[in-house]
């Protein structure tokens, strides 16, 4: 899905479309797929015996896998296993991925020695790379299976692991057995270093036993994130972790958060997501749980301080909401009272649909609506609502057929659209009433006309030759200026494929305006043609040409090639000379790096079916895993012409480099296993620095070792150096000198921190009211160097960025290092998770300070006035509302 597409659904149309496909559910069997792949060490060699298993996060432990592994890798690091593909979403299941969020399965690689990963299977399409809408897998003859038999995963590359192991024990001091605990990569976590955006992550998990003791085999070995879970206990969060260090836990009880769901007349309402929002949430975000066919729930208090039950429903494309009041503490015996959408299960807008002159009646058509104001201002996004909804709904027959009613924030002014075999789709313009009473909607009616017929020739634009098997599509023509929305095939209406003879025939078009494309393997993208029909018209001789494309072989000299290194090449951009003249075009975003190729022992790659146009040579040089990825690294541009290109490519020019150097400290210091170093990419003028409310640093890195050392595997070019500290993740140092990194060569540069240690104190209100529940403190530090170059201070404090050092439950005082300047600090928790009215993404800081930190005070203090529990405003019913709270009375306060 196109980036915008995916933000404008989760905006205005995302529940829509996840209903759709729930109503839509089909009963068969789960797909048996078969999964391949590789698991190597970060050199490139075969990790031999790794155990694998594909099953939900929350039932894995990695010794099981260790020890009763559902496939193992062969002597070439080698596996296939055969899993059950997640079902369709279903409304009112918790056994699979569903449309509320309910994780997928992971593929749990193991091996002694190594640190354990969890990789997200993005499973293939059927017939990857054409990826039609369920309606056109006919014309094409493709089979109506959601995946294909066989997909091939990357390369799983392991990294070093240890043992951890952990004691768990109760308030009393006694051992605690059952609790879940699991490791993650603390760097993969949130966005300070670009992470959380893959497919794998390291995850490692166990359970205690009666010893209250966590075996916890294939842990990173610095800079883990550990969570404890265990029923009726409060979760707890460690970070950052060495292995090398004992842990020790105390888990605190909690109690249950447990009630039920009904309807307004007092009927048990299953398969209700429930979430309990925190206001001190911590940095965990608490998994929601599915109420039971009597409507009941029962889910661990998770955190101290306040807490607000959210219930949703999703029903027939309508999302209802339903909360309770605001408690603290475990609560048993709680009602809440929702109103499901039953009127609407059973109000649909009929939709009668003929034949235009003869009113006959139509069969297996399909129809979609789409009730958003966006769309009604946007014909691009409205095109990808609509072919978006003809995928997932069902055929009508005889005529009859029905559409959602829009939902209570939706626009009641929408559109429909009706395709049907042999006909030309049909859009048009409707507007919803609710109808009175016992009455019912009237029908719409839709006449749809005969269809207009493309007929062609597709041919080899160099030979002339007829090209067998390629697909074409056609769309709608969409204007550029409204944007592009899903992926071009997402919306064909039409779609065919040529014969041996090279022809094709597009049926089902209407009057108007159509783009017609090509697609076929190992040719370039063929551009659009425009073809404007009218009705009924039966045109023929649209020919197509497919650019042939040439062959790219290529030979690396100068530099050998690394384990796992590929080849790819990447367009030249759009260039302008004079102001005016384009020496060539440039092709859409999805056409910059179609070519990526192995690198064989003799240093050689090959792509096929590259485009007559200008490309750049880039090699894609893999880093260890937590390096901050892989490395990119342009080699030479050049110009492909009909008879291809063979030629050596002279690397010795273009060869990775490292930066080394030694952390040292002036006054106050931080463990060194908790330091990371970042290479920040900058402009030959050395120009840039780190601003302080930039919190993502994404650039290579390295851990600081045991003897104060570090080393970035960088590529050639400019860069500044950055520290941060994993305990709060602040940096601690931005660098100024510029870092001059040659081809192949090393440079160094020693880092001296000069910290000051800060001790935060929290005093509350003087008038006897409670203090607000800090959960975090956001720091933001102007250093000198970026004041002189003109930094200027966020003064919108009401804004939480999400992020600060986490505050230690129940302390009033916490000391933490950091560089000299003028600090900025705003106390914070997670309101907003238990605020449900319309401004709760407004939060004034609980308490706000500034400190100038200077290196000659070495005793600095802190104290940050902090005001009451933010008041929690309870908004006043909407019309219509459906969500409402019943508590029991010995419950209200």
């Amino acid at each position: 899905m196109h980036r915008y597409a995916f933000v404008l659904s989760c905006l205005f149309g995302w529940p829509c479309l996840l209903a759709q496909q729930s109503a839509v559910a089909e009963s068969k069997p789960p797909q048996q797929v078969r999964l391949r792949g590789r698991v190597v060490t970060a050199d490139g060699d075969a990790v031999v015996g790794a155990g694998l298993r594909f099953a939900r996060a929350a039932s894995l432990v990695t010794a099981d896998v260790l020890q009763q592994p559902t496939a193992v890798t062969d002597a070439e690091g080698r596996y296939q296993l055969d899993v059950e593909a997640p079902r369709a979403p279903e409304p009112g299941r918790s056994d699979g991925a569903d449309a509320l969020g309910m994780p997928p399965p992971l593929l749990l690689v193991a091996a002694k020695g190594f640190a354990s990963i969890g990789v997200q299977v993005p499973l293939r399409g059927q017939r990857e790379g054409v990826r039609l809408p369920k309606y056109l897998l006919g014309t094409v003859g493709e089979a109506d299976a959601a995946y294909a038999d066989v997909t091939d995963l990357e390369d799983v590359v392991l990294t070093p692991g240890h043992r951890l192991v952990s004691r768990v024990r109760d308030a009393a001091g006694k051992p605690l057995a059952g609790v879940r605990v699991v490791a993650r990569d603390l760097l993969a976590e949130g966005n300070h270093f670009g992470a959380g955006t893959g497919v794998t992550t390291f995850f490692c998990a166990a359970v205690s036993d009666a010893a209250g003791i966590v075996n916890m085999p294939c842990v990173l070995p610095i800079a883990a994130s550990l969570t404890f879970v265990a029923d009726g206990y409060y979760k707890q969060r460690l970070a950052p972790v060495s292995a090398s260090t004992p842990v020790e836990v105390t888990m605190q009880k909690s109690g249950w958060v447990q009630g039920r769901v009904l309807d307004k007349e007092g009927h048990s309402i299953d398969g209700a997501r429930v979430k309990v929002g925190y206001e001190r949430q911590s940095g965990m975000e608490p998994l929601p749980v599915r109420t039971a066919a009597d409507g009941s729930f029962r889910t661990s208090l998770e955190q101290p301080g306040r807490w607000r039950v959210l219930v949703s429903l999703l029903r027939d494309g309508q999302t209802v909401q339903a909360h309770s009041a605001v408690f603290s503490g475990p609560r048993e015996n709680l009602e809440i009272l929702i109103e499901p959408p039953t009127q609407r299960d059973e109000v649909r807008l009929p939709v009668r649909v003929v034949a235009k002159g003869t009113g006959q009646p139509i069969d297996g058509f399909r129809v979609a609506a789409a009730w958003q104001d966006y769309a009604n201002q946007n014909p691009g996004y409205r095109e990808y609502l609509l072919c978006t909804g003809l995928a997932q709904n069902q055929p009508g027959s005889k005529g009859d057929g029905s559409v959602r009613t829009p939902g209570e924030q939706e626009a009641k002014a929408g559109w429909l659209r009706v395709v049907a075999p042999g006909f030309a789709p049909a859009s048009q313009q409707v507007e919803w009433t609710e109808p009175t009473a016992g009455e019912s909607p009237a029908a719409i009616a839709v006449e749809l006309e005969p269809e207009a017929v493309v007929r062609g020739v597709l041919r080899d634009e160099t030979s002339g030759k007829p090209v067998l098997g390629a697909l074409v599509i056609a769309r709608m023509h969409q204007d550029a200026s409204h944007g592009v929305f899903g992926e071009e095939r997402q919306i064909a209406l039409a779609a065919a494929t040529s014969g041996a003879d090279g022809a094709f025939e597009l049926r089902g078009l209407g009057a108007g305006k159509w783009d017609l494309r090509a697609y076929a393997e190992q040719r370039p993208r063929c551009p659009l043609i425009e073809v404007e029909l009218a009705t009924s018209e039966q045109r023929a001789g649209v020919d197509m040409t497919l650019p042939s494309g040439a062959t790219v072989v290529g030979k690396l000299v100068g530099s050998p090639p690394k384990p796992m290194m590929r080849a790819f090449l990447a367009r030249v951009p759009l260039q302008a000379f004079a102001g005016v003249a384009m020496h060539y075009s440039g092709q859409g975003s999805d056409d910059q790096h179609q070519h990526l190729a192995p690198i064989g022992s003799d240093q050689t790659f090959r792509c096929e079916g590259v485009g007559l146009d200008n490309w750049q040579l880039v090699l894609r040089v893999p880093q260890a895993p937590r390096r901050g990825g892989d490395l990119y690294l342009p080699i030479e541009p050049f110009r492909v012409r009909p008879s291809g290109v063979q030629r050596d490519f002279d690397c010795s020019l273009d060869r990775p480099g490292v930066i080394r150097g030694k952390v040292t400290f002036t006054a106050a210091d931080v463990p060194l296993d908790q330091l990371v170093v970042v290479a920040r990419s900058i402009g030959d003028e050395g120009q840039g620095f780190l601003s302080p409310h930039d919190m993502q640093l994404v650039g290579a890195r390295s851990f600081v070792g045991p003897s104060a050392e570090y080393e970035l595997h960088v590529g050639p070019g400019n860069y500044r150096l950055v520290v941060v500290d994993l305990g709060t993740m602040l940096p601690l140092l931005d660098a100024p000198q510029k870092v001059l990194v040659k081809s192949g060569g090393a440079a160094n540069l020693d880092l001296c921190l000069e910290l000051v240690r800060v001790e935060l104190a929290l005093k509350g209100p003087t008038d006897g009211q409670p203090m607000a529940d800090v959960e975090r403190v956001e720091v933001h530090v102007i250093s000198k160097a970026s004041k002189l170059q003109g930094v200027k201070v966020d003064t919108n404090v009401d804004y939480d960025r999400g992020v600060g050092i986490r505050w230690p439950l129940g302390q009033t005082s916490f000391s933490v290092v950091l560089p000299p300047g003028d600090a900025t600090f705003a106390c914070r928790n997670t309101v907003h998770a238990i605020r449900v009215d319309d401004n709760r993404w407004s939060n004034a800081p609980l308490g706000r300070a500034e400190l100038e930190i200077t290196l000659g005070n070495h005793d600095t203090r802190c104290i940050i006035e902090v005001g009451p529990p933010p008041e929690v405003i309870e908004p006043q019913p909407k019309p219509g509302n459906a969500g409402a709270t019943v508590e029991p009375a010995d419950m209200i306060k």
